[in-house]
């Protein structure tokens, strides 16, 4: 449930330009690393900003 939460928490974070202090190099490594699992993935891009005008 942690992992989970967090890593909605972080990816809100990225979508209103709020990035991880630079000094939680711990936190910025697991994010990368959750960001390549399948099930995370597929909610990026689902989060994906898209283009309006188009």
């Amino acid at each position: 449930m942690a992992d989970i939460t967090t890593i909605g928490g972080l990816i809100f974070a990225a979508l209103v330009k709020l990035p991880a202090p630079a000094e939680c190099e711990a936190l910025q490594a697991w994010c990368a690393r959750m960001q390549e699992r399948p099930s995370v993935k597929s909610q990026l891009s689902m989060s994906a900003p898209t283009d309006a005008s188009a």
